[in-house]
């Protein structure tokens, strides 16, 4: 038996398997996604005050949360904040500029590891946002599952009728607005 080969493809192997292991996780970003969904209806709105509006979710799996974006039909400087819910306060808050209208813009900040066990929320403030309803006018029924995350309900109230440092409290159904998100990695 010729040995040469095997010497060859010895090294060739175990450099296949170690960088097949150190492939980095796919990124999900799950509220945008439903911008893709099909038989809905997509509305802009420029609205002349501010809303607070943002989703809860719960991951399916260990991961990290490792950015908060935004993807907005008007330009300016918003804040972005993820949510613990189920102790009530913001595990993160960032600034994100939008320079161009309707261009994604995701802020790093120092990962945040999750959990299944725990409901977590993203919000923003802003004066512009995408509406989106579904074609044939029904609800959107909750939760609606993506890969890695399980949306749960969307809220969404105006700035000067809650309390500052609390998550919107009025749930829509009918109505969405997916313009803020989450980067989650699964572990």
């Amino acid at each position: 038996m010729n040995v040469k080969p095997l010497i060859f493809l010895l090294p060739l192997a175990a450099l296949f398997v170690t960088c097949k292991k150190d492939d980095p996780k796919p990124e999900e970003k799950p509220i945008l996604s439903l911008l893709q969904q099909s038989s809905i209806v997509i509305d802009t709105v420029a609205a002349p005050v501010e809303w607070v509006y943002g989703f809860t979710f719960k991951v399916k799996s260990d991961g990290i949360i490792t950015k908060i974006g935004m993807k907005l039909p008007v330009t300016g400087t918003y804040t972005a904040k993820l949510w613990d819910m189920d102790e009530n306060k913001v595990i993160r808050e960032v600034t994100l500029i939008g320079a161009s209208v309707h261009q994604e813009v995701f802020e790093d900040f120092d990962d945040v590891a999750v959990n299944e066990a725990m409901t977590l929320g993203v919000s923003i403030t802003a004066n512009g946002y995408y509406k989106i309803s579904k074609a044939d006018a029904t609800p959107f029924a909750f939760p609606i599952q993506t890969t890695g995350t399980t949306i749960l309900s969307f809220h969404e109230d105006k700035l000067s009728d809650i309390p500052s440092g609390i998550f919107p409290l009025t749930i829509n159904q009918q109505e969405l607005s997916p313009c803020v998100d989450v980067v989650f990695i699964d572990q």
